[in-house]
């Protein structure tokens, strides 16, 4: 017979971790402070150890996850005057294209220090970290998008943007947000509007 380290729940005795000597199929296991254990119950206790090592092995991958400090759904934007996107992780790969101060992505991966992103289109490229920040922004997503002066539908209209400029949000009221251009002009924009 082998000495092997076993669980016990709550019809043992609360100290939990005891060396069970097991028997042959069939026969009750005898626990090392002398009381026996049928079969199905030590069967039962490996079920909830094997449970337990589940658990156990989850919260050291969310760890991992955390300490990488990548999200899904994790939404950044660019901090640079002018950003490349590349269609893989390094200066090696073609820049696909060209982004302004305060275009908003959603981050789905990371190589060393670069991100692969998604924009409002559901284009997917590659940044480096170092552009981005945690910045609140939006990005139009329709043509001629009336930026107003005022958080309502009857103030004057100060700019139209076009699909596709990003702002930085400055204050949210009900449905408006107040946004400002890179250049610096400011105004309110419907969140209808924008992504």
């Amino acid at each position: 017979m082998m000495g092997i380290p076993y669980f016990m729940n709550d019809w043992c005795s609360p100290l939990g971790i005891f060396t069970v000597v097991a028997g042959k199929p069939g026969q009750k296991s005898q626990a090392a402070h002398g009381r026996y254990i049928d079969d199905q119950k030590m069967e039962s206790c490996m079920h909830y150890l094997n449970k337990k090592r589940c658990w156990i092995g989850l919260s050291a991958l969310f760890l991992l996850l955390l300490s990488q400090g990548v999200w899904a759904a994790d939404r950044l934007a660019v901090k640079a005057s002018i950003a490349n996107l590349r269609n893989g992780a390094g200066t090696k790969y073609k820049v696909l294209w060209q982004v302004e101060k305060y275009h908003p992505f959603i981050v789905i991966g990371k190589k060393g220090k670069w991100y692969e992103v998604k924009d409002f289109e559901g284009d997917t490229a590659w940044i480096h970290s170092s552009l981005l920040g945690k910045i609140n922004t939006v990005i139009s997503t329709k043509s001629k998008c009336n930026v107003r002066e005022k958080g309502n539908s009857n103030s004057p209209v100060v700019l139209r943007a076009e699909r596709g400029v990003p702002f930085k949000v400055l204050k949210r009221n009900g449905d408006w947000i107040r946004i400002k251009h890179a250049d610096g002009e400011t105004g309110w924009i419907h969140k209808s509007l924008v992504w």
